[in-house]
């Protein structure tokens, strides 16, 4: 998993879309567990993956 092969640090935020599988239950439960931050883009504004997807390849 690349959070391991990265020395698993701290402040991980995870952005995604509002797809059902990123809002279950299990899925939470494994950001928990791993410390991470999640961060959902807001129904209805189609670019705003995009835009984070440009930034995060800076």
């Amino acid at each position: 998993m690349a959070y391991e092969q990265r020395g698993k640090p701290n402040g991980v935020m995870f952005h995604s879309d509002q797809s059902s599988q990123y809002g279950s239950r299990q899925f939470r439960q494994h950001l928990w567990r791993y410390r991470m931050t999640q961060s959902m883009s807001c129904r209805g504004i189609a670019g705003t993956m995009r835009r984070w997807k440009g930034y995060s390849e800076a």
